[in-house]
């Protein structure tokens, strides 16, 4: 989830800086390590470590008070998850054109979207705003359960999402993730 927003996380309180690095890193690239997965994710490690420069650490974690407080931060994550599925199924459509499923974290909202014959599954987190979601890909297809705290972490038996479209064999899941390229410098 982070490689499809500029900012990483644009509702930080350093989303500026974090867009400002990762466009000059994206600058300095040639188009061919700019058009790359593997160049795509080395921006995204130089802008996001440009947080950790300047504050020296991570910078502060966003807090439910902090969005009440922040009304910017809470329409700028309102914003991103209403965006997020489509941006993580034009990156698949750059990166894995034939995929016929994109599972993502990283915005912490849960759900599943249909675009076009994609689905693009969130699993979001186990804490705000809950809950998270787990995957099971296998022969007879792919199988989204809720995650509960029942003695324990553990799927829910109720299967929120299936597609029989979308089954695989282990052997199939590693052929099918996208080879990253050379790296890039």
């Amino acid at each position: 989830g982070d490689a499809v927003d500029p900012a990483v996380a644009p509702w930080s309180d350093s989303a500026r800086l974090i867009r400002d690095r990762r466009r000059e890193v994206e600058a300095a690239q040639t188009p061919e390590e700019r058009d790359s997965l593997t160049g795509v994710f080395h921006a995204c490690r130089e802008a996001a470590e440009a947080e950790w420069e300047v504050h020296g650490d991570l910078g502060k974690p966003t807090t439910i008070f902090d969005t009440l407080r922040k009304p910017r931060k809470l329409a700028a994550i309102m914003r991103y998850w209403v965006q997020n599925p489509r941006r993580m199924n034009t990156f698949a459509d750059r990166f894995a054109p034939k995929s016929r499923v994109v599972i993502v974290g990283h915005s912490h909202r849960a759900g599943i979207r249909r675009i076009g014959s994609r689905d693009v599954i969130n699993t979001g987190a186990f804490g705000i705003p809950g809950p998270a979601l787990g995957v099971l890909i296998d022969e007879r297809g792919l199988h989204v359960h809720r995650i509960v705290k029942r003695n324990g972490w553990r799927l829910c038996t109720t299967v929120v999402h299936h597609d029989p479209r979308s089954p695989a064999a282990p052997e199939e899941l590693h052929a099918a993730m996208p080879v990253p390229d050379a790296e890039v410098a």
